[in-house]
């Protein structure tokens, strides 16, 4: 587990790198903020309206908590404790991406609520992404679903940007289906090996290629 979260640390300071610049946590930018902005979208993929009949969005809702982990990761880093303990227990008693019954809407919904809480106090980055990593599980993600879906968001953020998406120019729509969807229908068929990123990438490069 240790070694998957250094991994994980490591892709998210390239990534800031590449987006923000080398000195990017010496800027003093809101992740706890986009923490919560993350948080809010996926809750709107869950049950919150009862005055209306809805379905929620499973695949949606995990990626959602994805976004969430990028921005936690960050605080955790810019904090400079990366040996802080982070809780991930979560892993011993959860499912996996292809089990999607028994998700409980109201615990979802309240473990975004309490992730944002600890975002508006002083919570350590540490905390707070031992809350994102518990609604990782309660999600029934497992440590494998976690990593594989975390890089393969961030391979798809990296390529976003070698392809125009600061300025306006990239194309979020693949063949009718968001990149997004796209990319977890992709890694569904892959196993995670030293050359997940690498093949990832290349699919991606492919099939923008033909599709956009």
């Amino acid at each position: 587990m240790s070694d998957t979260l250094s991994l994980m640390m490591k892709r998210q300071n390239e990534l800031n790198e590449k987006t923000i610049g080398e000195s990017w946590h010496l800027k003093g930018l809101n992740f706890r903020r986009h923490v919560m902005l993350e948080g809010a979208e996926l809750m709107n993929s869950m049950k919150t309206k009862w005055w209306k009949d809805e379905k929620i969005d499973v695949n949606n809702a995990r990626l959602e908590v994805i976004d969430m982990l990028h921005f936690a990761l960050s605080i955790h880093i810019e904090e400079g404790h990366p040996n802080a303990s982070v809780n991930r227990d979560y892993v011993l008693h959860i499912g996996s991406l292809k089990d999607v019954d028994g998700i409980d809407n109201n615990d979802v919904l309240m473990e975004v609520e309490d992730t944002m809480l600890a975002c508006l106090t002083i919570e350590s980055g540490s905390e707070i992404l031992s809350k994102v990593f518990s609604l990782c599980g309660t999600l029934h993600m497992d440590d494998d679903d976690i990593l594989k879906l975390y890089l393969g968001k961030g391979v798809l953020n990296r390529f976003r940007q070698d392809h125009g998406y600061k300025d306006g120019s990239y194309e979020k729509m693949w063949n009718g289906e968001e990149d997004n969807v796209y990319m977890m229908h992709v890694i569904d068929d892959m196993v995670y090996d030293d050359n997940f990123e690498e093949e990832l990438q290349n699919h991606l490069t492919y099939e923008y290629t033909m599709y956009v």
